[in-house]
């Protein structure tokens, strides 16, 4: 799983920002909330969460949950957030691998040239029966 910490740095270089200062005032946290994170004394909260994968273009359940198994201390809790994320990071692996299935057939398909028939055509009957 994917820390949040990955994700927040993943969304700096995204955004072109070099510092956790600069990170802190674009998400609209302290850099002492940043540093509390890399540190392990906090954890990055859902809104915030939200705000990196938006950022990343990717779904904010995927961030949100792993920063709720990061926070959460009761076990049984935390594996209900890793399951989810696992789900969700394999839905949509699923359907990037789709996306990709699907524009290598596009590439390959033949073109169709098709005709509209008489009937379509300017002048021809528009009430086909």
């Amino acid at each position: 799983m994917k820390s949040t910490l990955e994700y927040l740095d993943e969304w700096k270089e995204a955004q072109g920002i070099t510092s956790d200062y600069a990170a802190a005032a674009k998400l609209g946290v302290t850099r002492s909330a940043i540093s509390n994170w890399r540190k392990g004394r906090a954890g990055m909260d859902d809104y915030t969460a939200a705000q990196v994968a938006a950022g990343l273009g990717i779904e904010a359940i995927e961030v949100i949950s792993a920063a709720n198994a990061e926070r959460e201390h009761d076990e049984l809790k935390k594996e209900f957030w890793i399951n989810l994320y696992r789900t969700v990071a394999q839905s949509m692996a699923a359907v990037t691998t789709g996306k990709t299935v699907l524009a290598a057939a596009m590439k390959k398909a033949p073109v169709l040239k098709t005709e509209a028939p008489s009937s379509w055509r300017k002048g021809g009957d528009s009430n086909p029966r």
